[in-house]
């Protein structure tokens, strides 16, 4: 997994198949952003109908709670499915 800081408040979260085809290709894509004490996740790119597996939501989760943010469960949405 790999998360990329694009703005003050946006981040990039990338999730690969245990780091096999690192960095390239992911197979899920997400958009997560901040907003004083919590962050927001609002869409994931994914590839064959994939989902965030549970370690990587696991990793994220602890990602951001280190940052002293809590999760708001806004449930991604998904809005593409990216070719093989």
């Amino acid at each position: 997994m790999s998360i990329q800081q694009v703005s003050d408040a946006v981040f990039i979260v990338r999730c690969y198949e245990n780091g096999q085809n690192y960095p390239d290709p992911h197979y899920v894509a997400m958009t997560i952003v901040i907003d004083s004490d919590s962050y927001f996740v609002f869409a994931y790119l994914c590839r064959n109908g994939l989902s965030p597996s549970l370690k990587h939501n696991k990793q994220i989760h602890a990602f951001f709670k280190k940052m002293g943010l809590k999760p708001a469960y806004v449930r991604g949405k998904h809005i593409h499915v990216m070719d093989k």
